[in-house]
């Protein structure tokens, strides 16, 4: 597997999001169990998730599940387009937030890391984690659900 660069114009052509919910940068690296990925996007003050100007630490969740797609995409048989596969997330367990906002403190460009710990016959489970330089907005387990998708 490989482990080069991938821009976020790349990564939109793996996943089915649109318009401002593109909301990862780059992935910095991926191989067969980890993607890590970059986003400044949090810093928008047009976010499409804000909700009267605040940006949410759950919103943290839908950083992890992004790279988690990409990384599912980056993982199907050469020839499948990603984007046309039904790929949902299933459960999200374990899951530990802090209480503030995503563009809280510093506003670092926010990390997000995604390892996957198993395969499934349907699916993949997946250890996530957004940070910041100083801070850990979300981690923890979720088991995403491709039907007819081999793993």
């Amino acid at each position: 597997m490989s482990s080069r660069f991938i821009s976020a114009a790349e990564i939109y052509e793996r996943i089915p999001h649109d318009g401002a919910m593109r909301l990862l940068e780059a992935v910095v690296f991926w191989d067969d169990k980890l993607i890590l990925c970059s986003a400044s996007s949090h810093r928008d003050p047009k976010h499409p998730l804000r909700d009267n100007g605040a940006l949410s630490s759950v919103h943290a969740l839908e950083y992890a599940a992004q790279a988690i797609a990409v990384h599912g995409s980056l993982l199907m048989p050469d020839g499948r387009n990603p984007r046309l596969q039904l790929v949902y997330v299933g459960t999200f367990r374990g899951v530990e937030m802090h209480p503030g906002n995503l563009d809280e403190g510093d506003s670092a460009v926010l990390r997000i890391s995604a390892t996957r710990v198993a395969s499934l016959p349907n699916g993949w489970n997946y250890e996530f984690c957004v940070a910041s330089k100083n801070l850990v907005f979300v981690r923890g387990t979720t088991v995403v659900v491709a039907p007819g998708v081999a793993p």
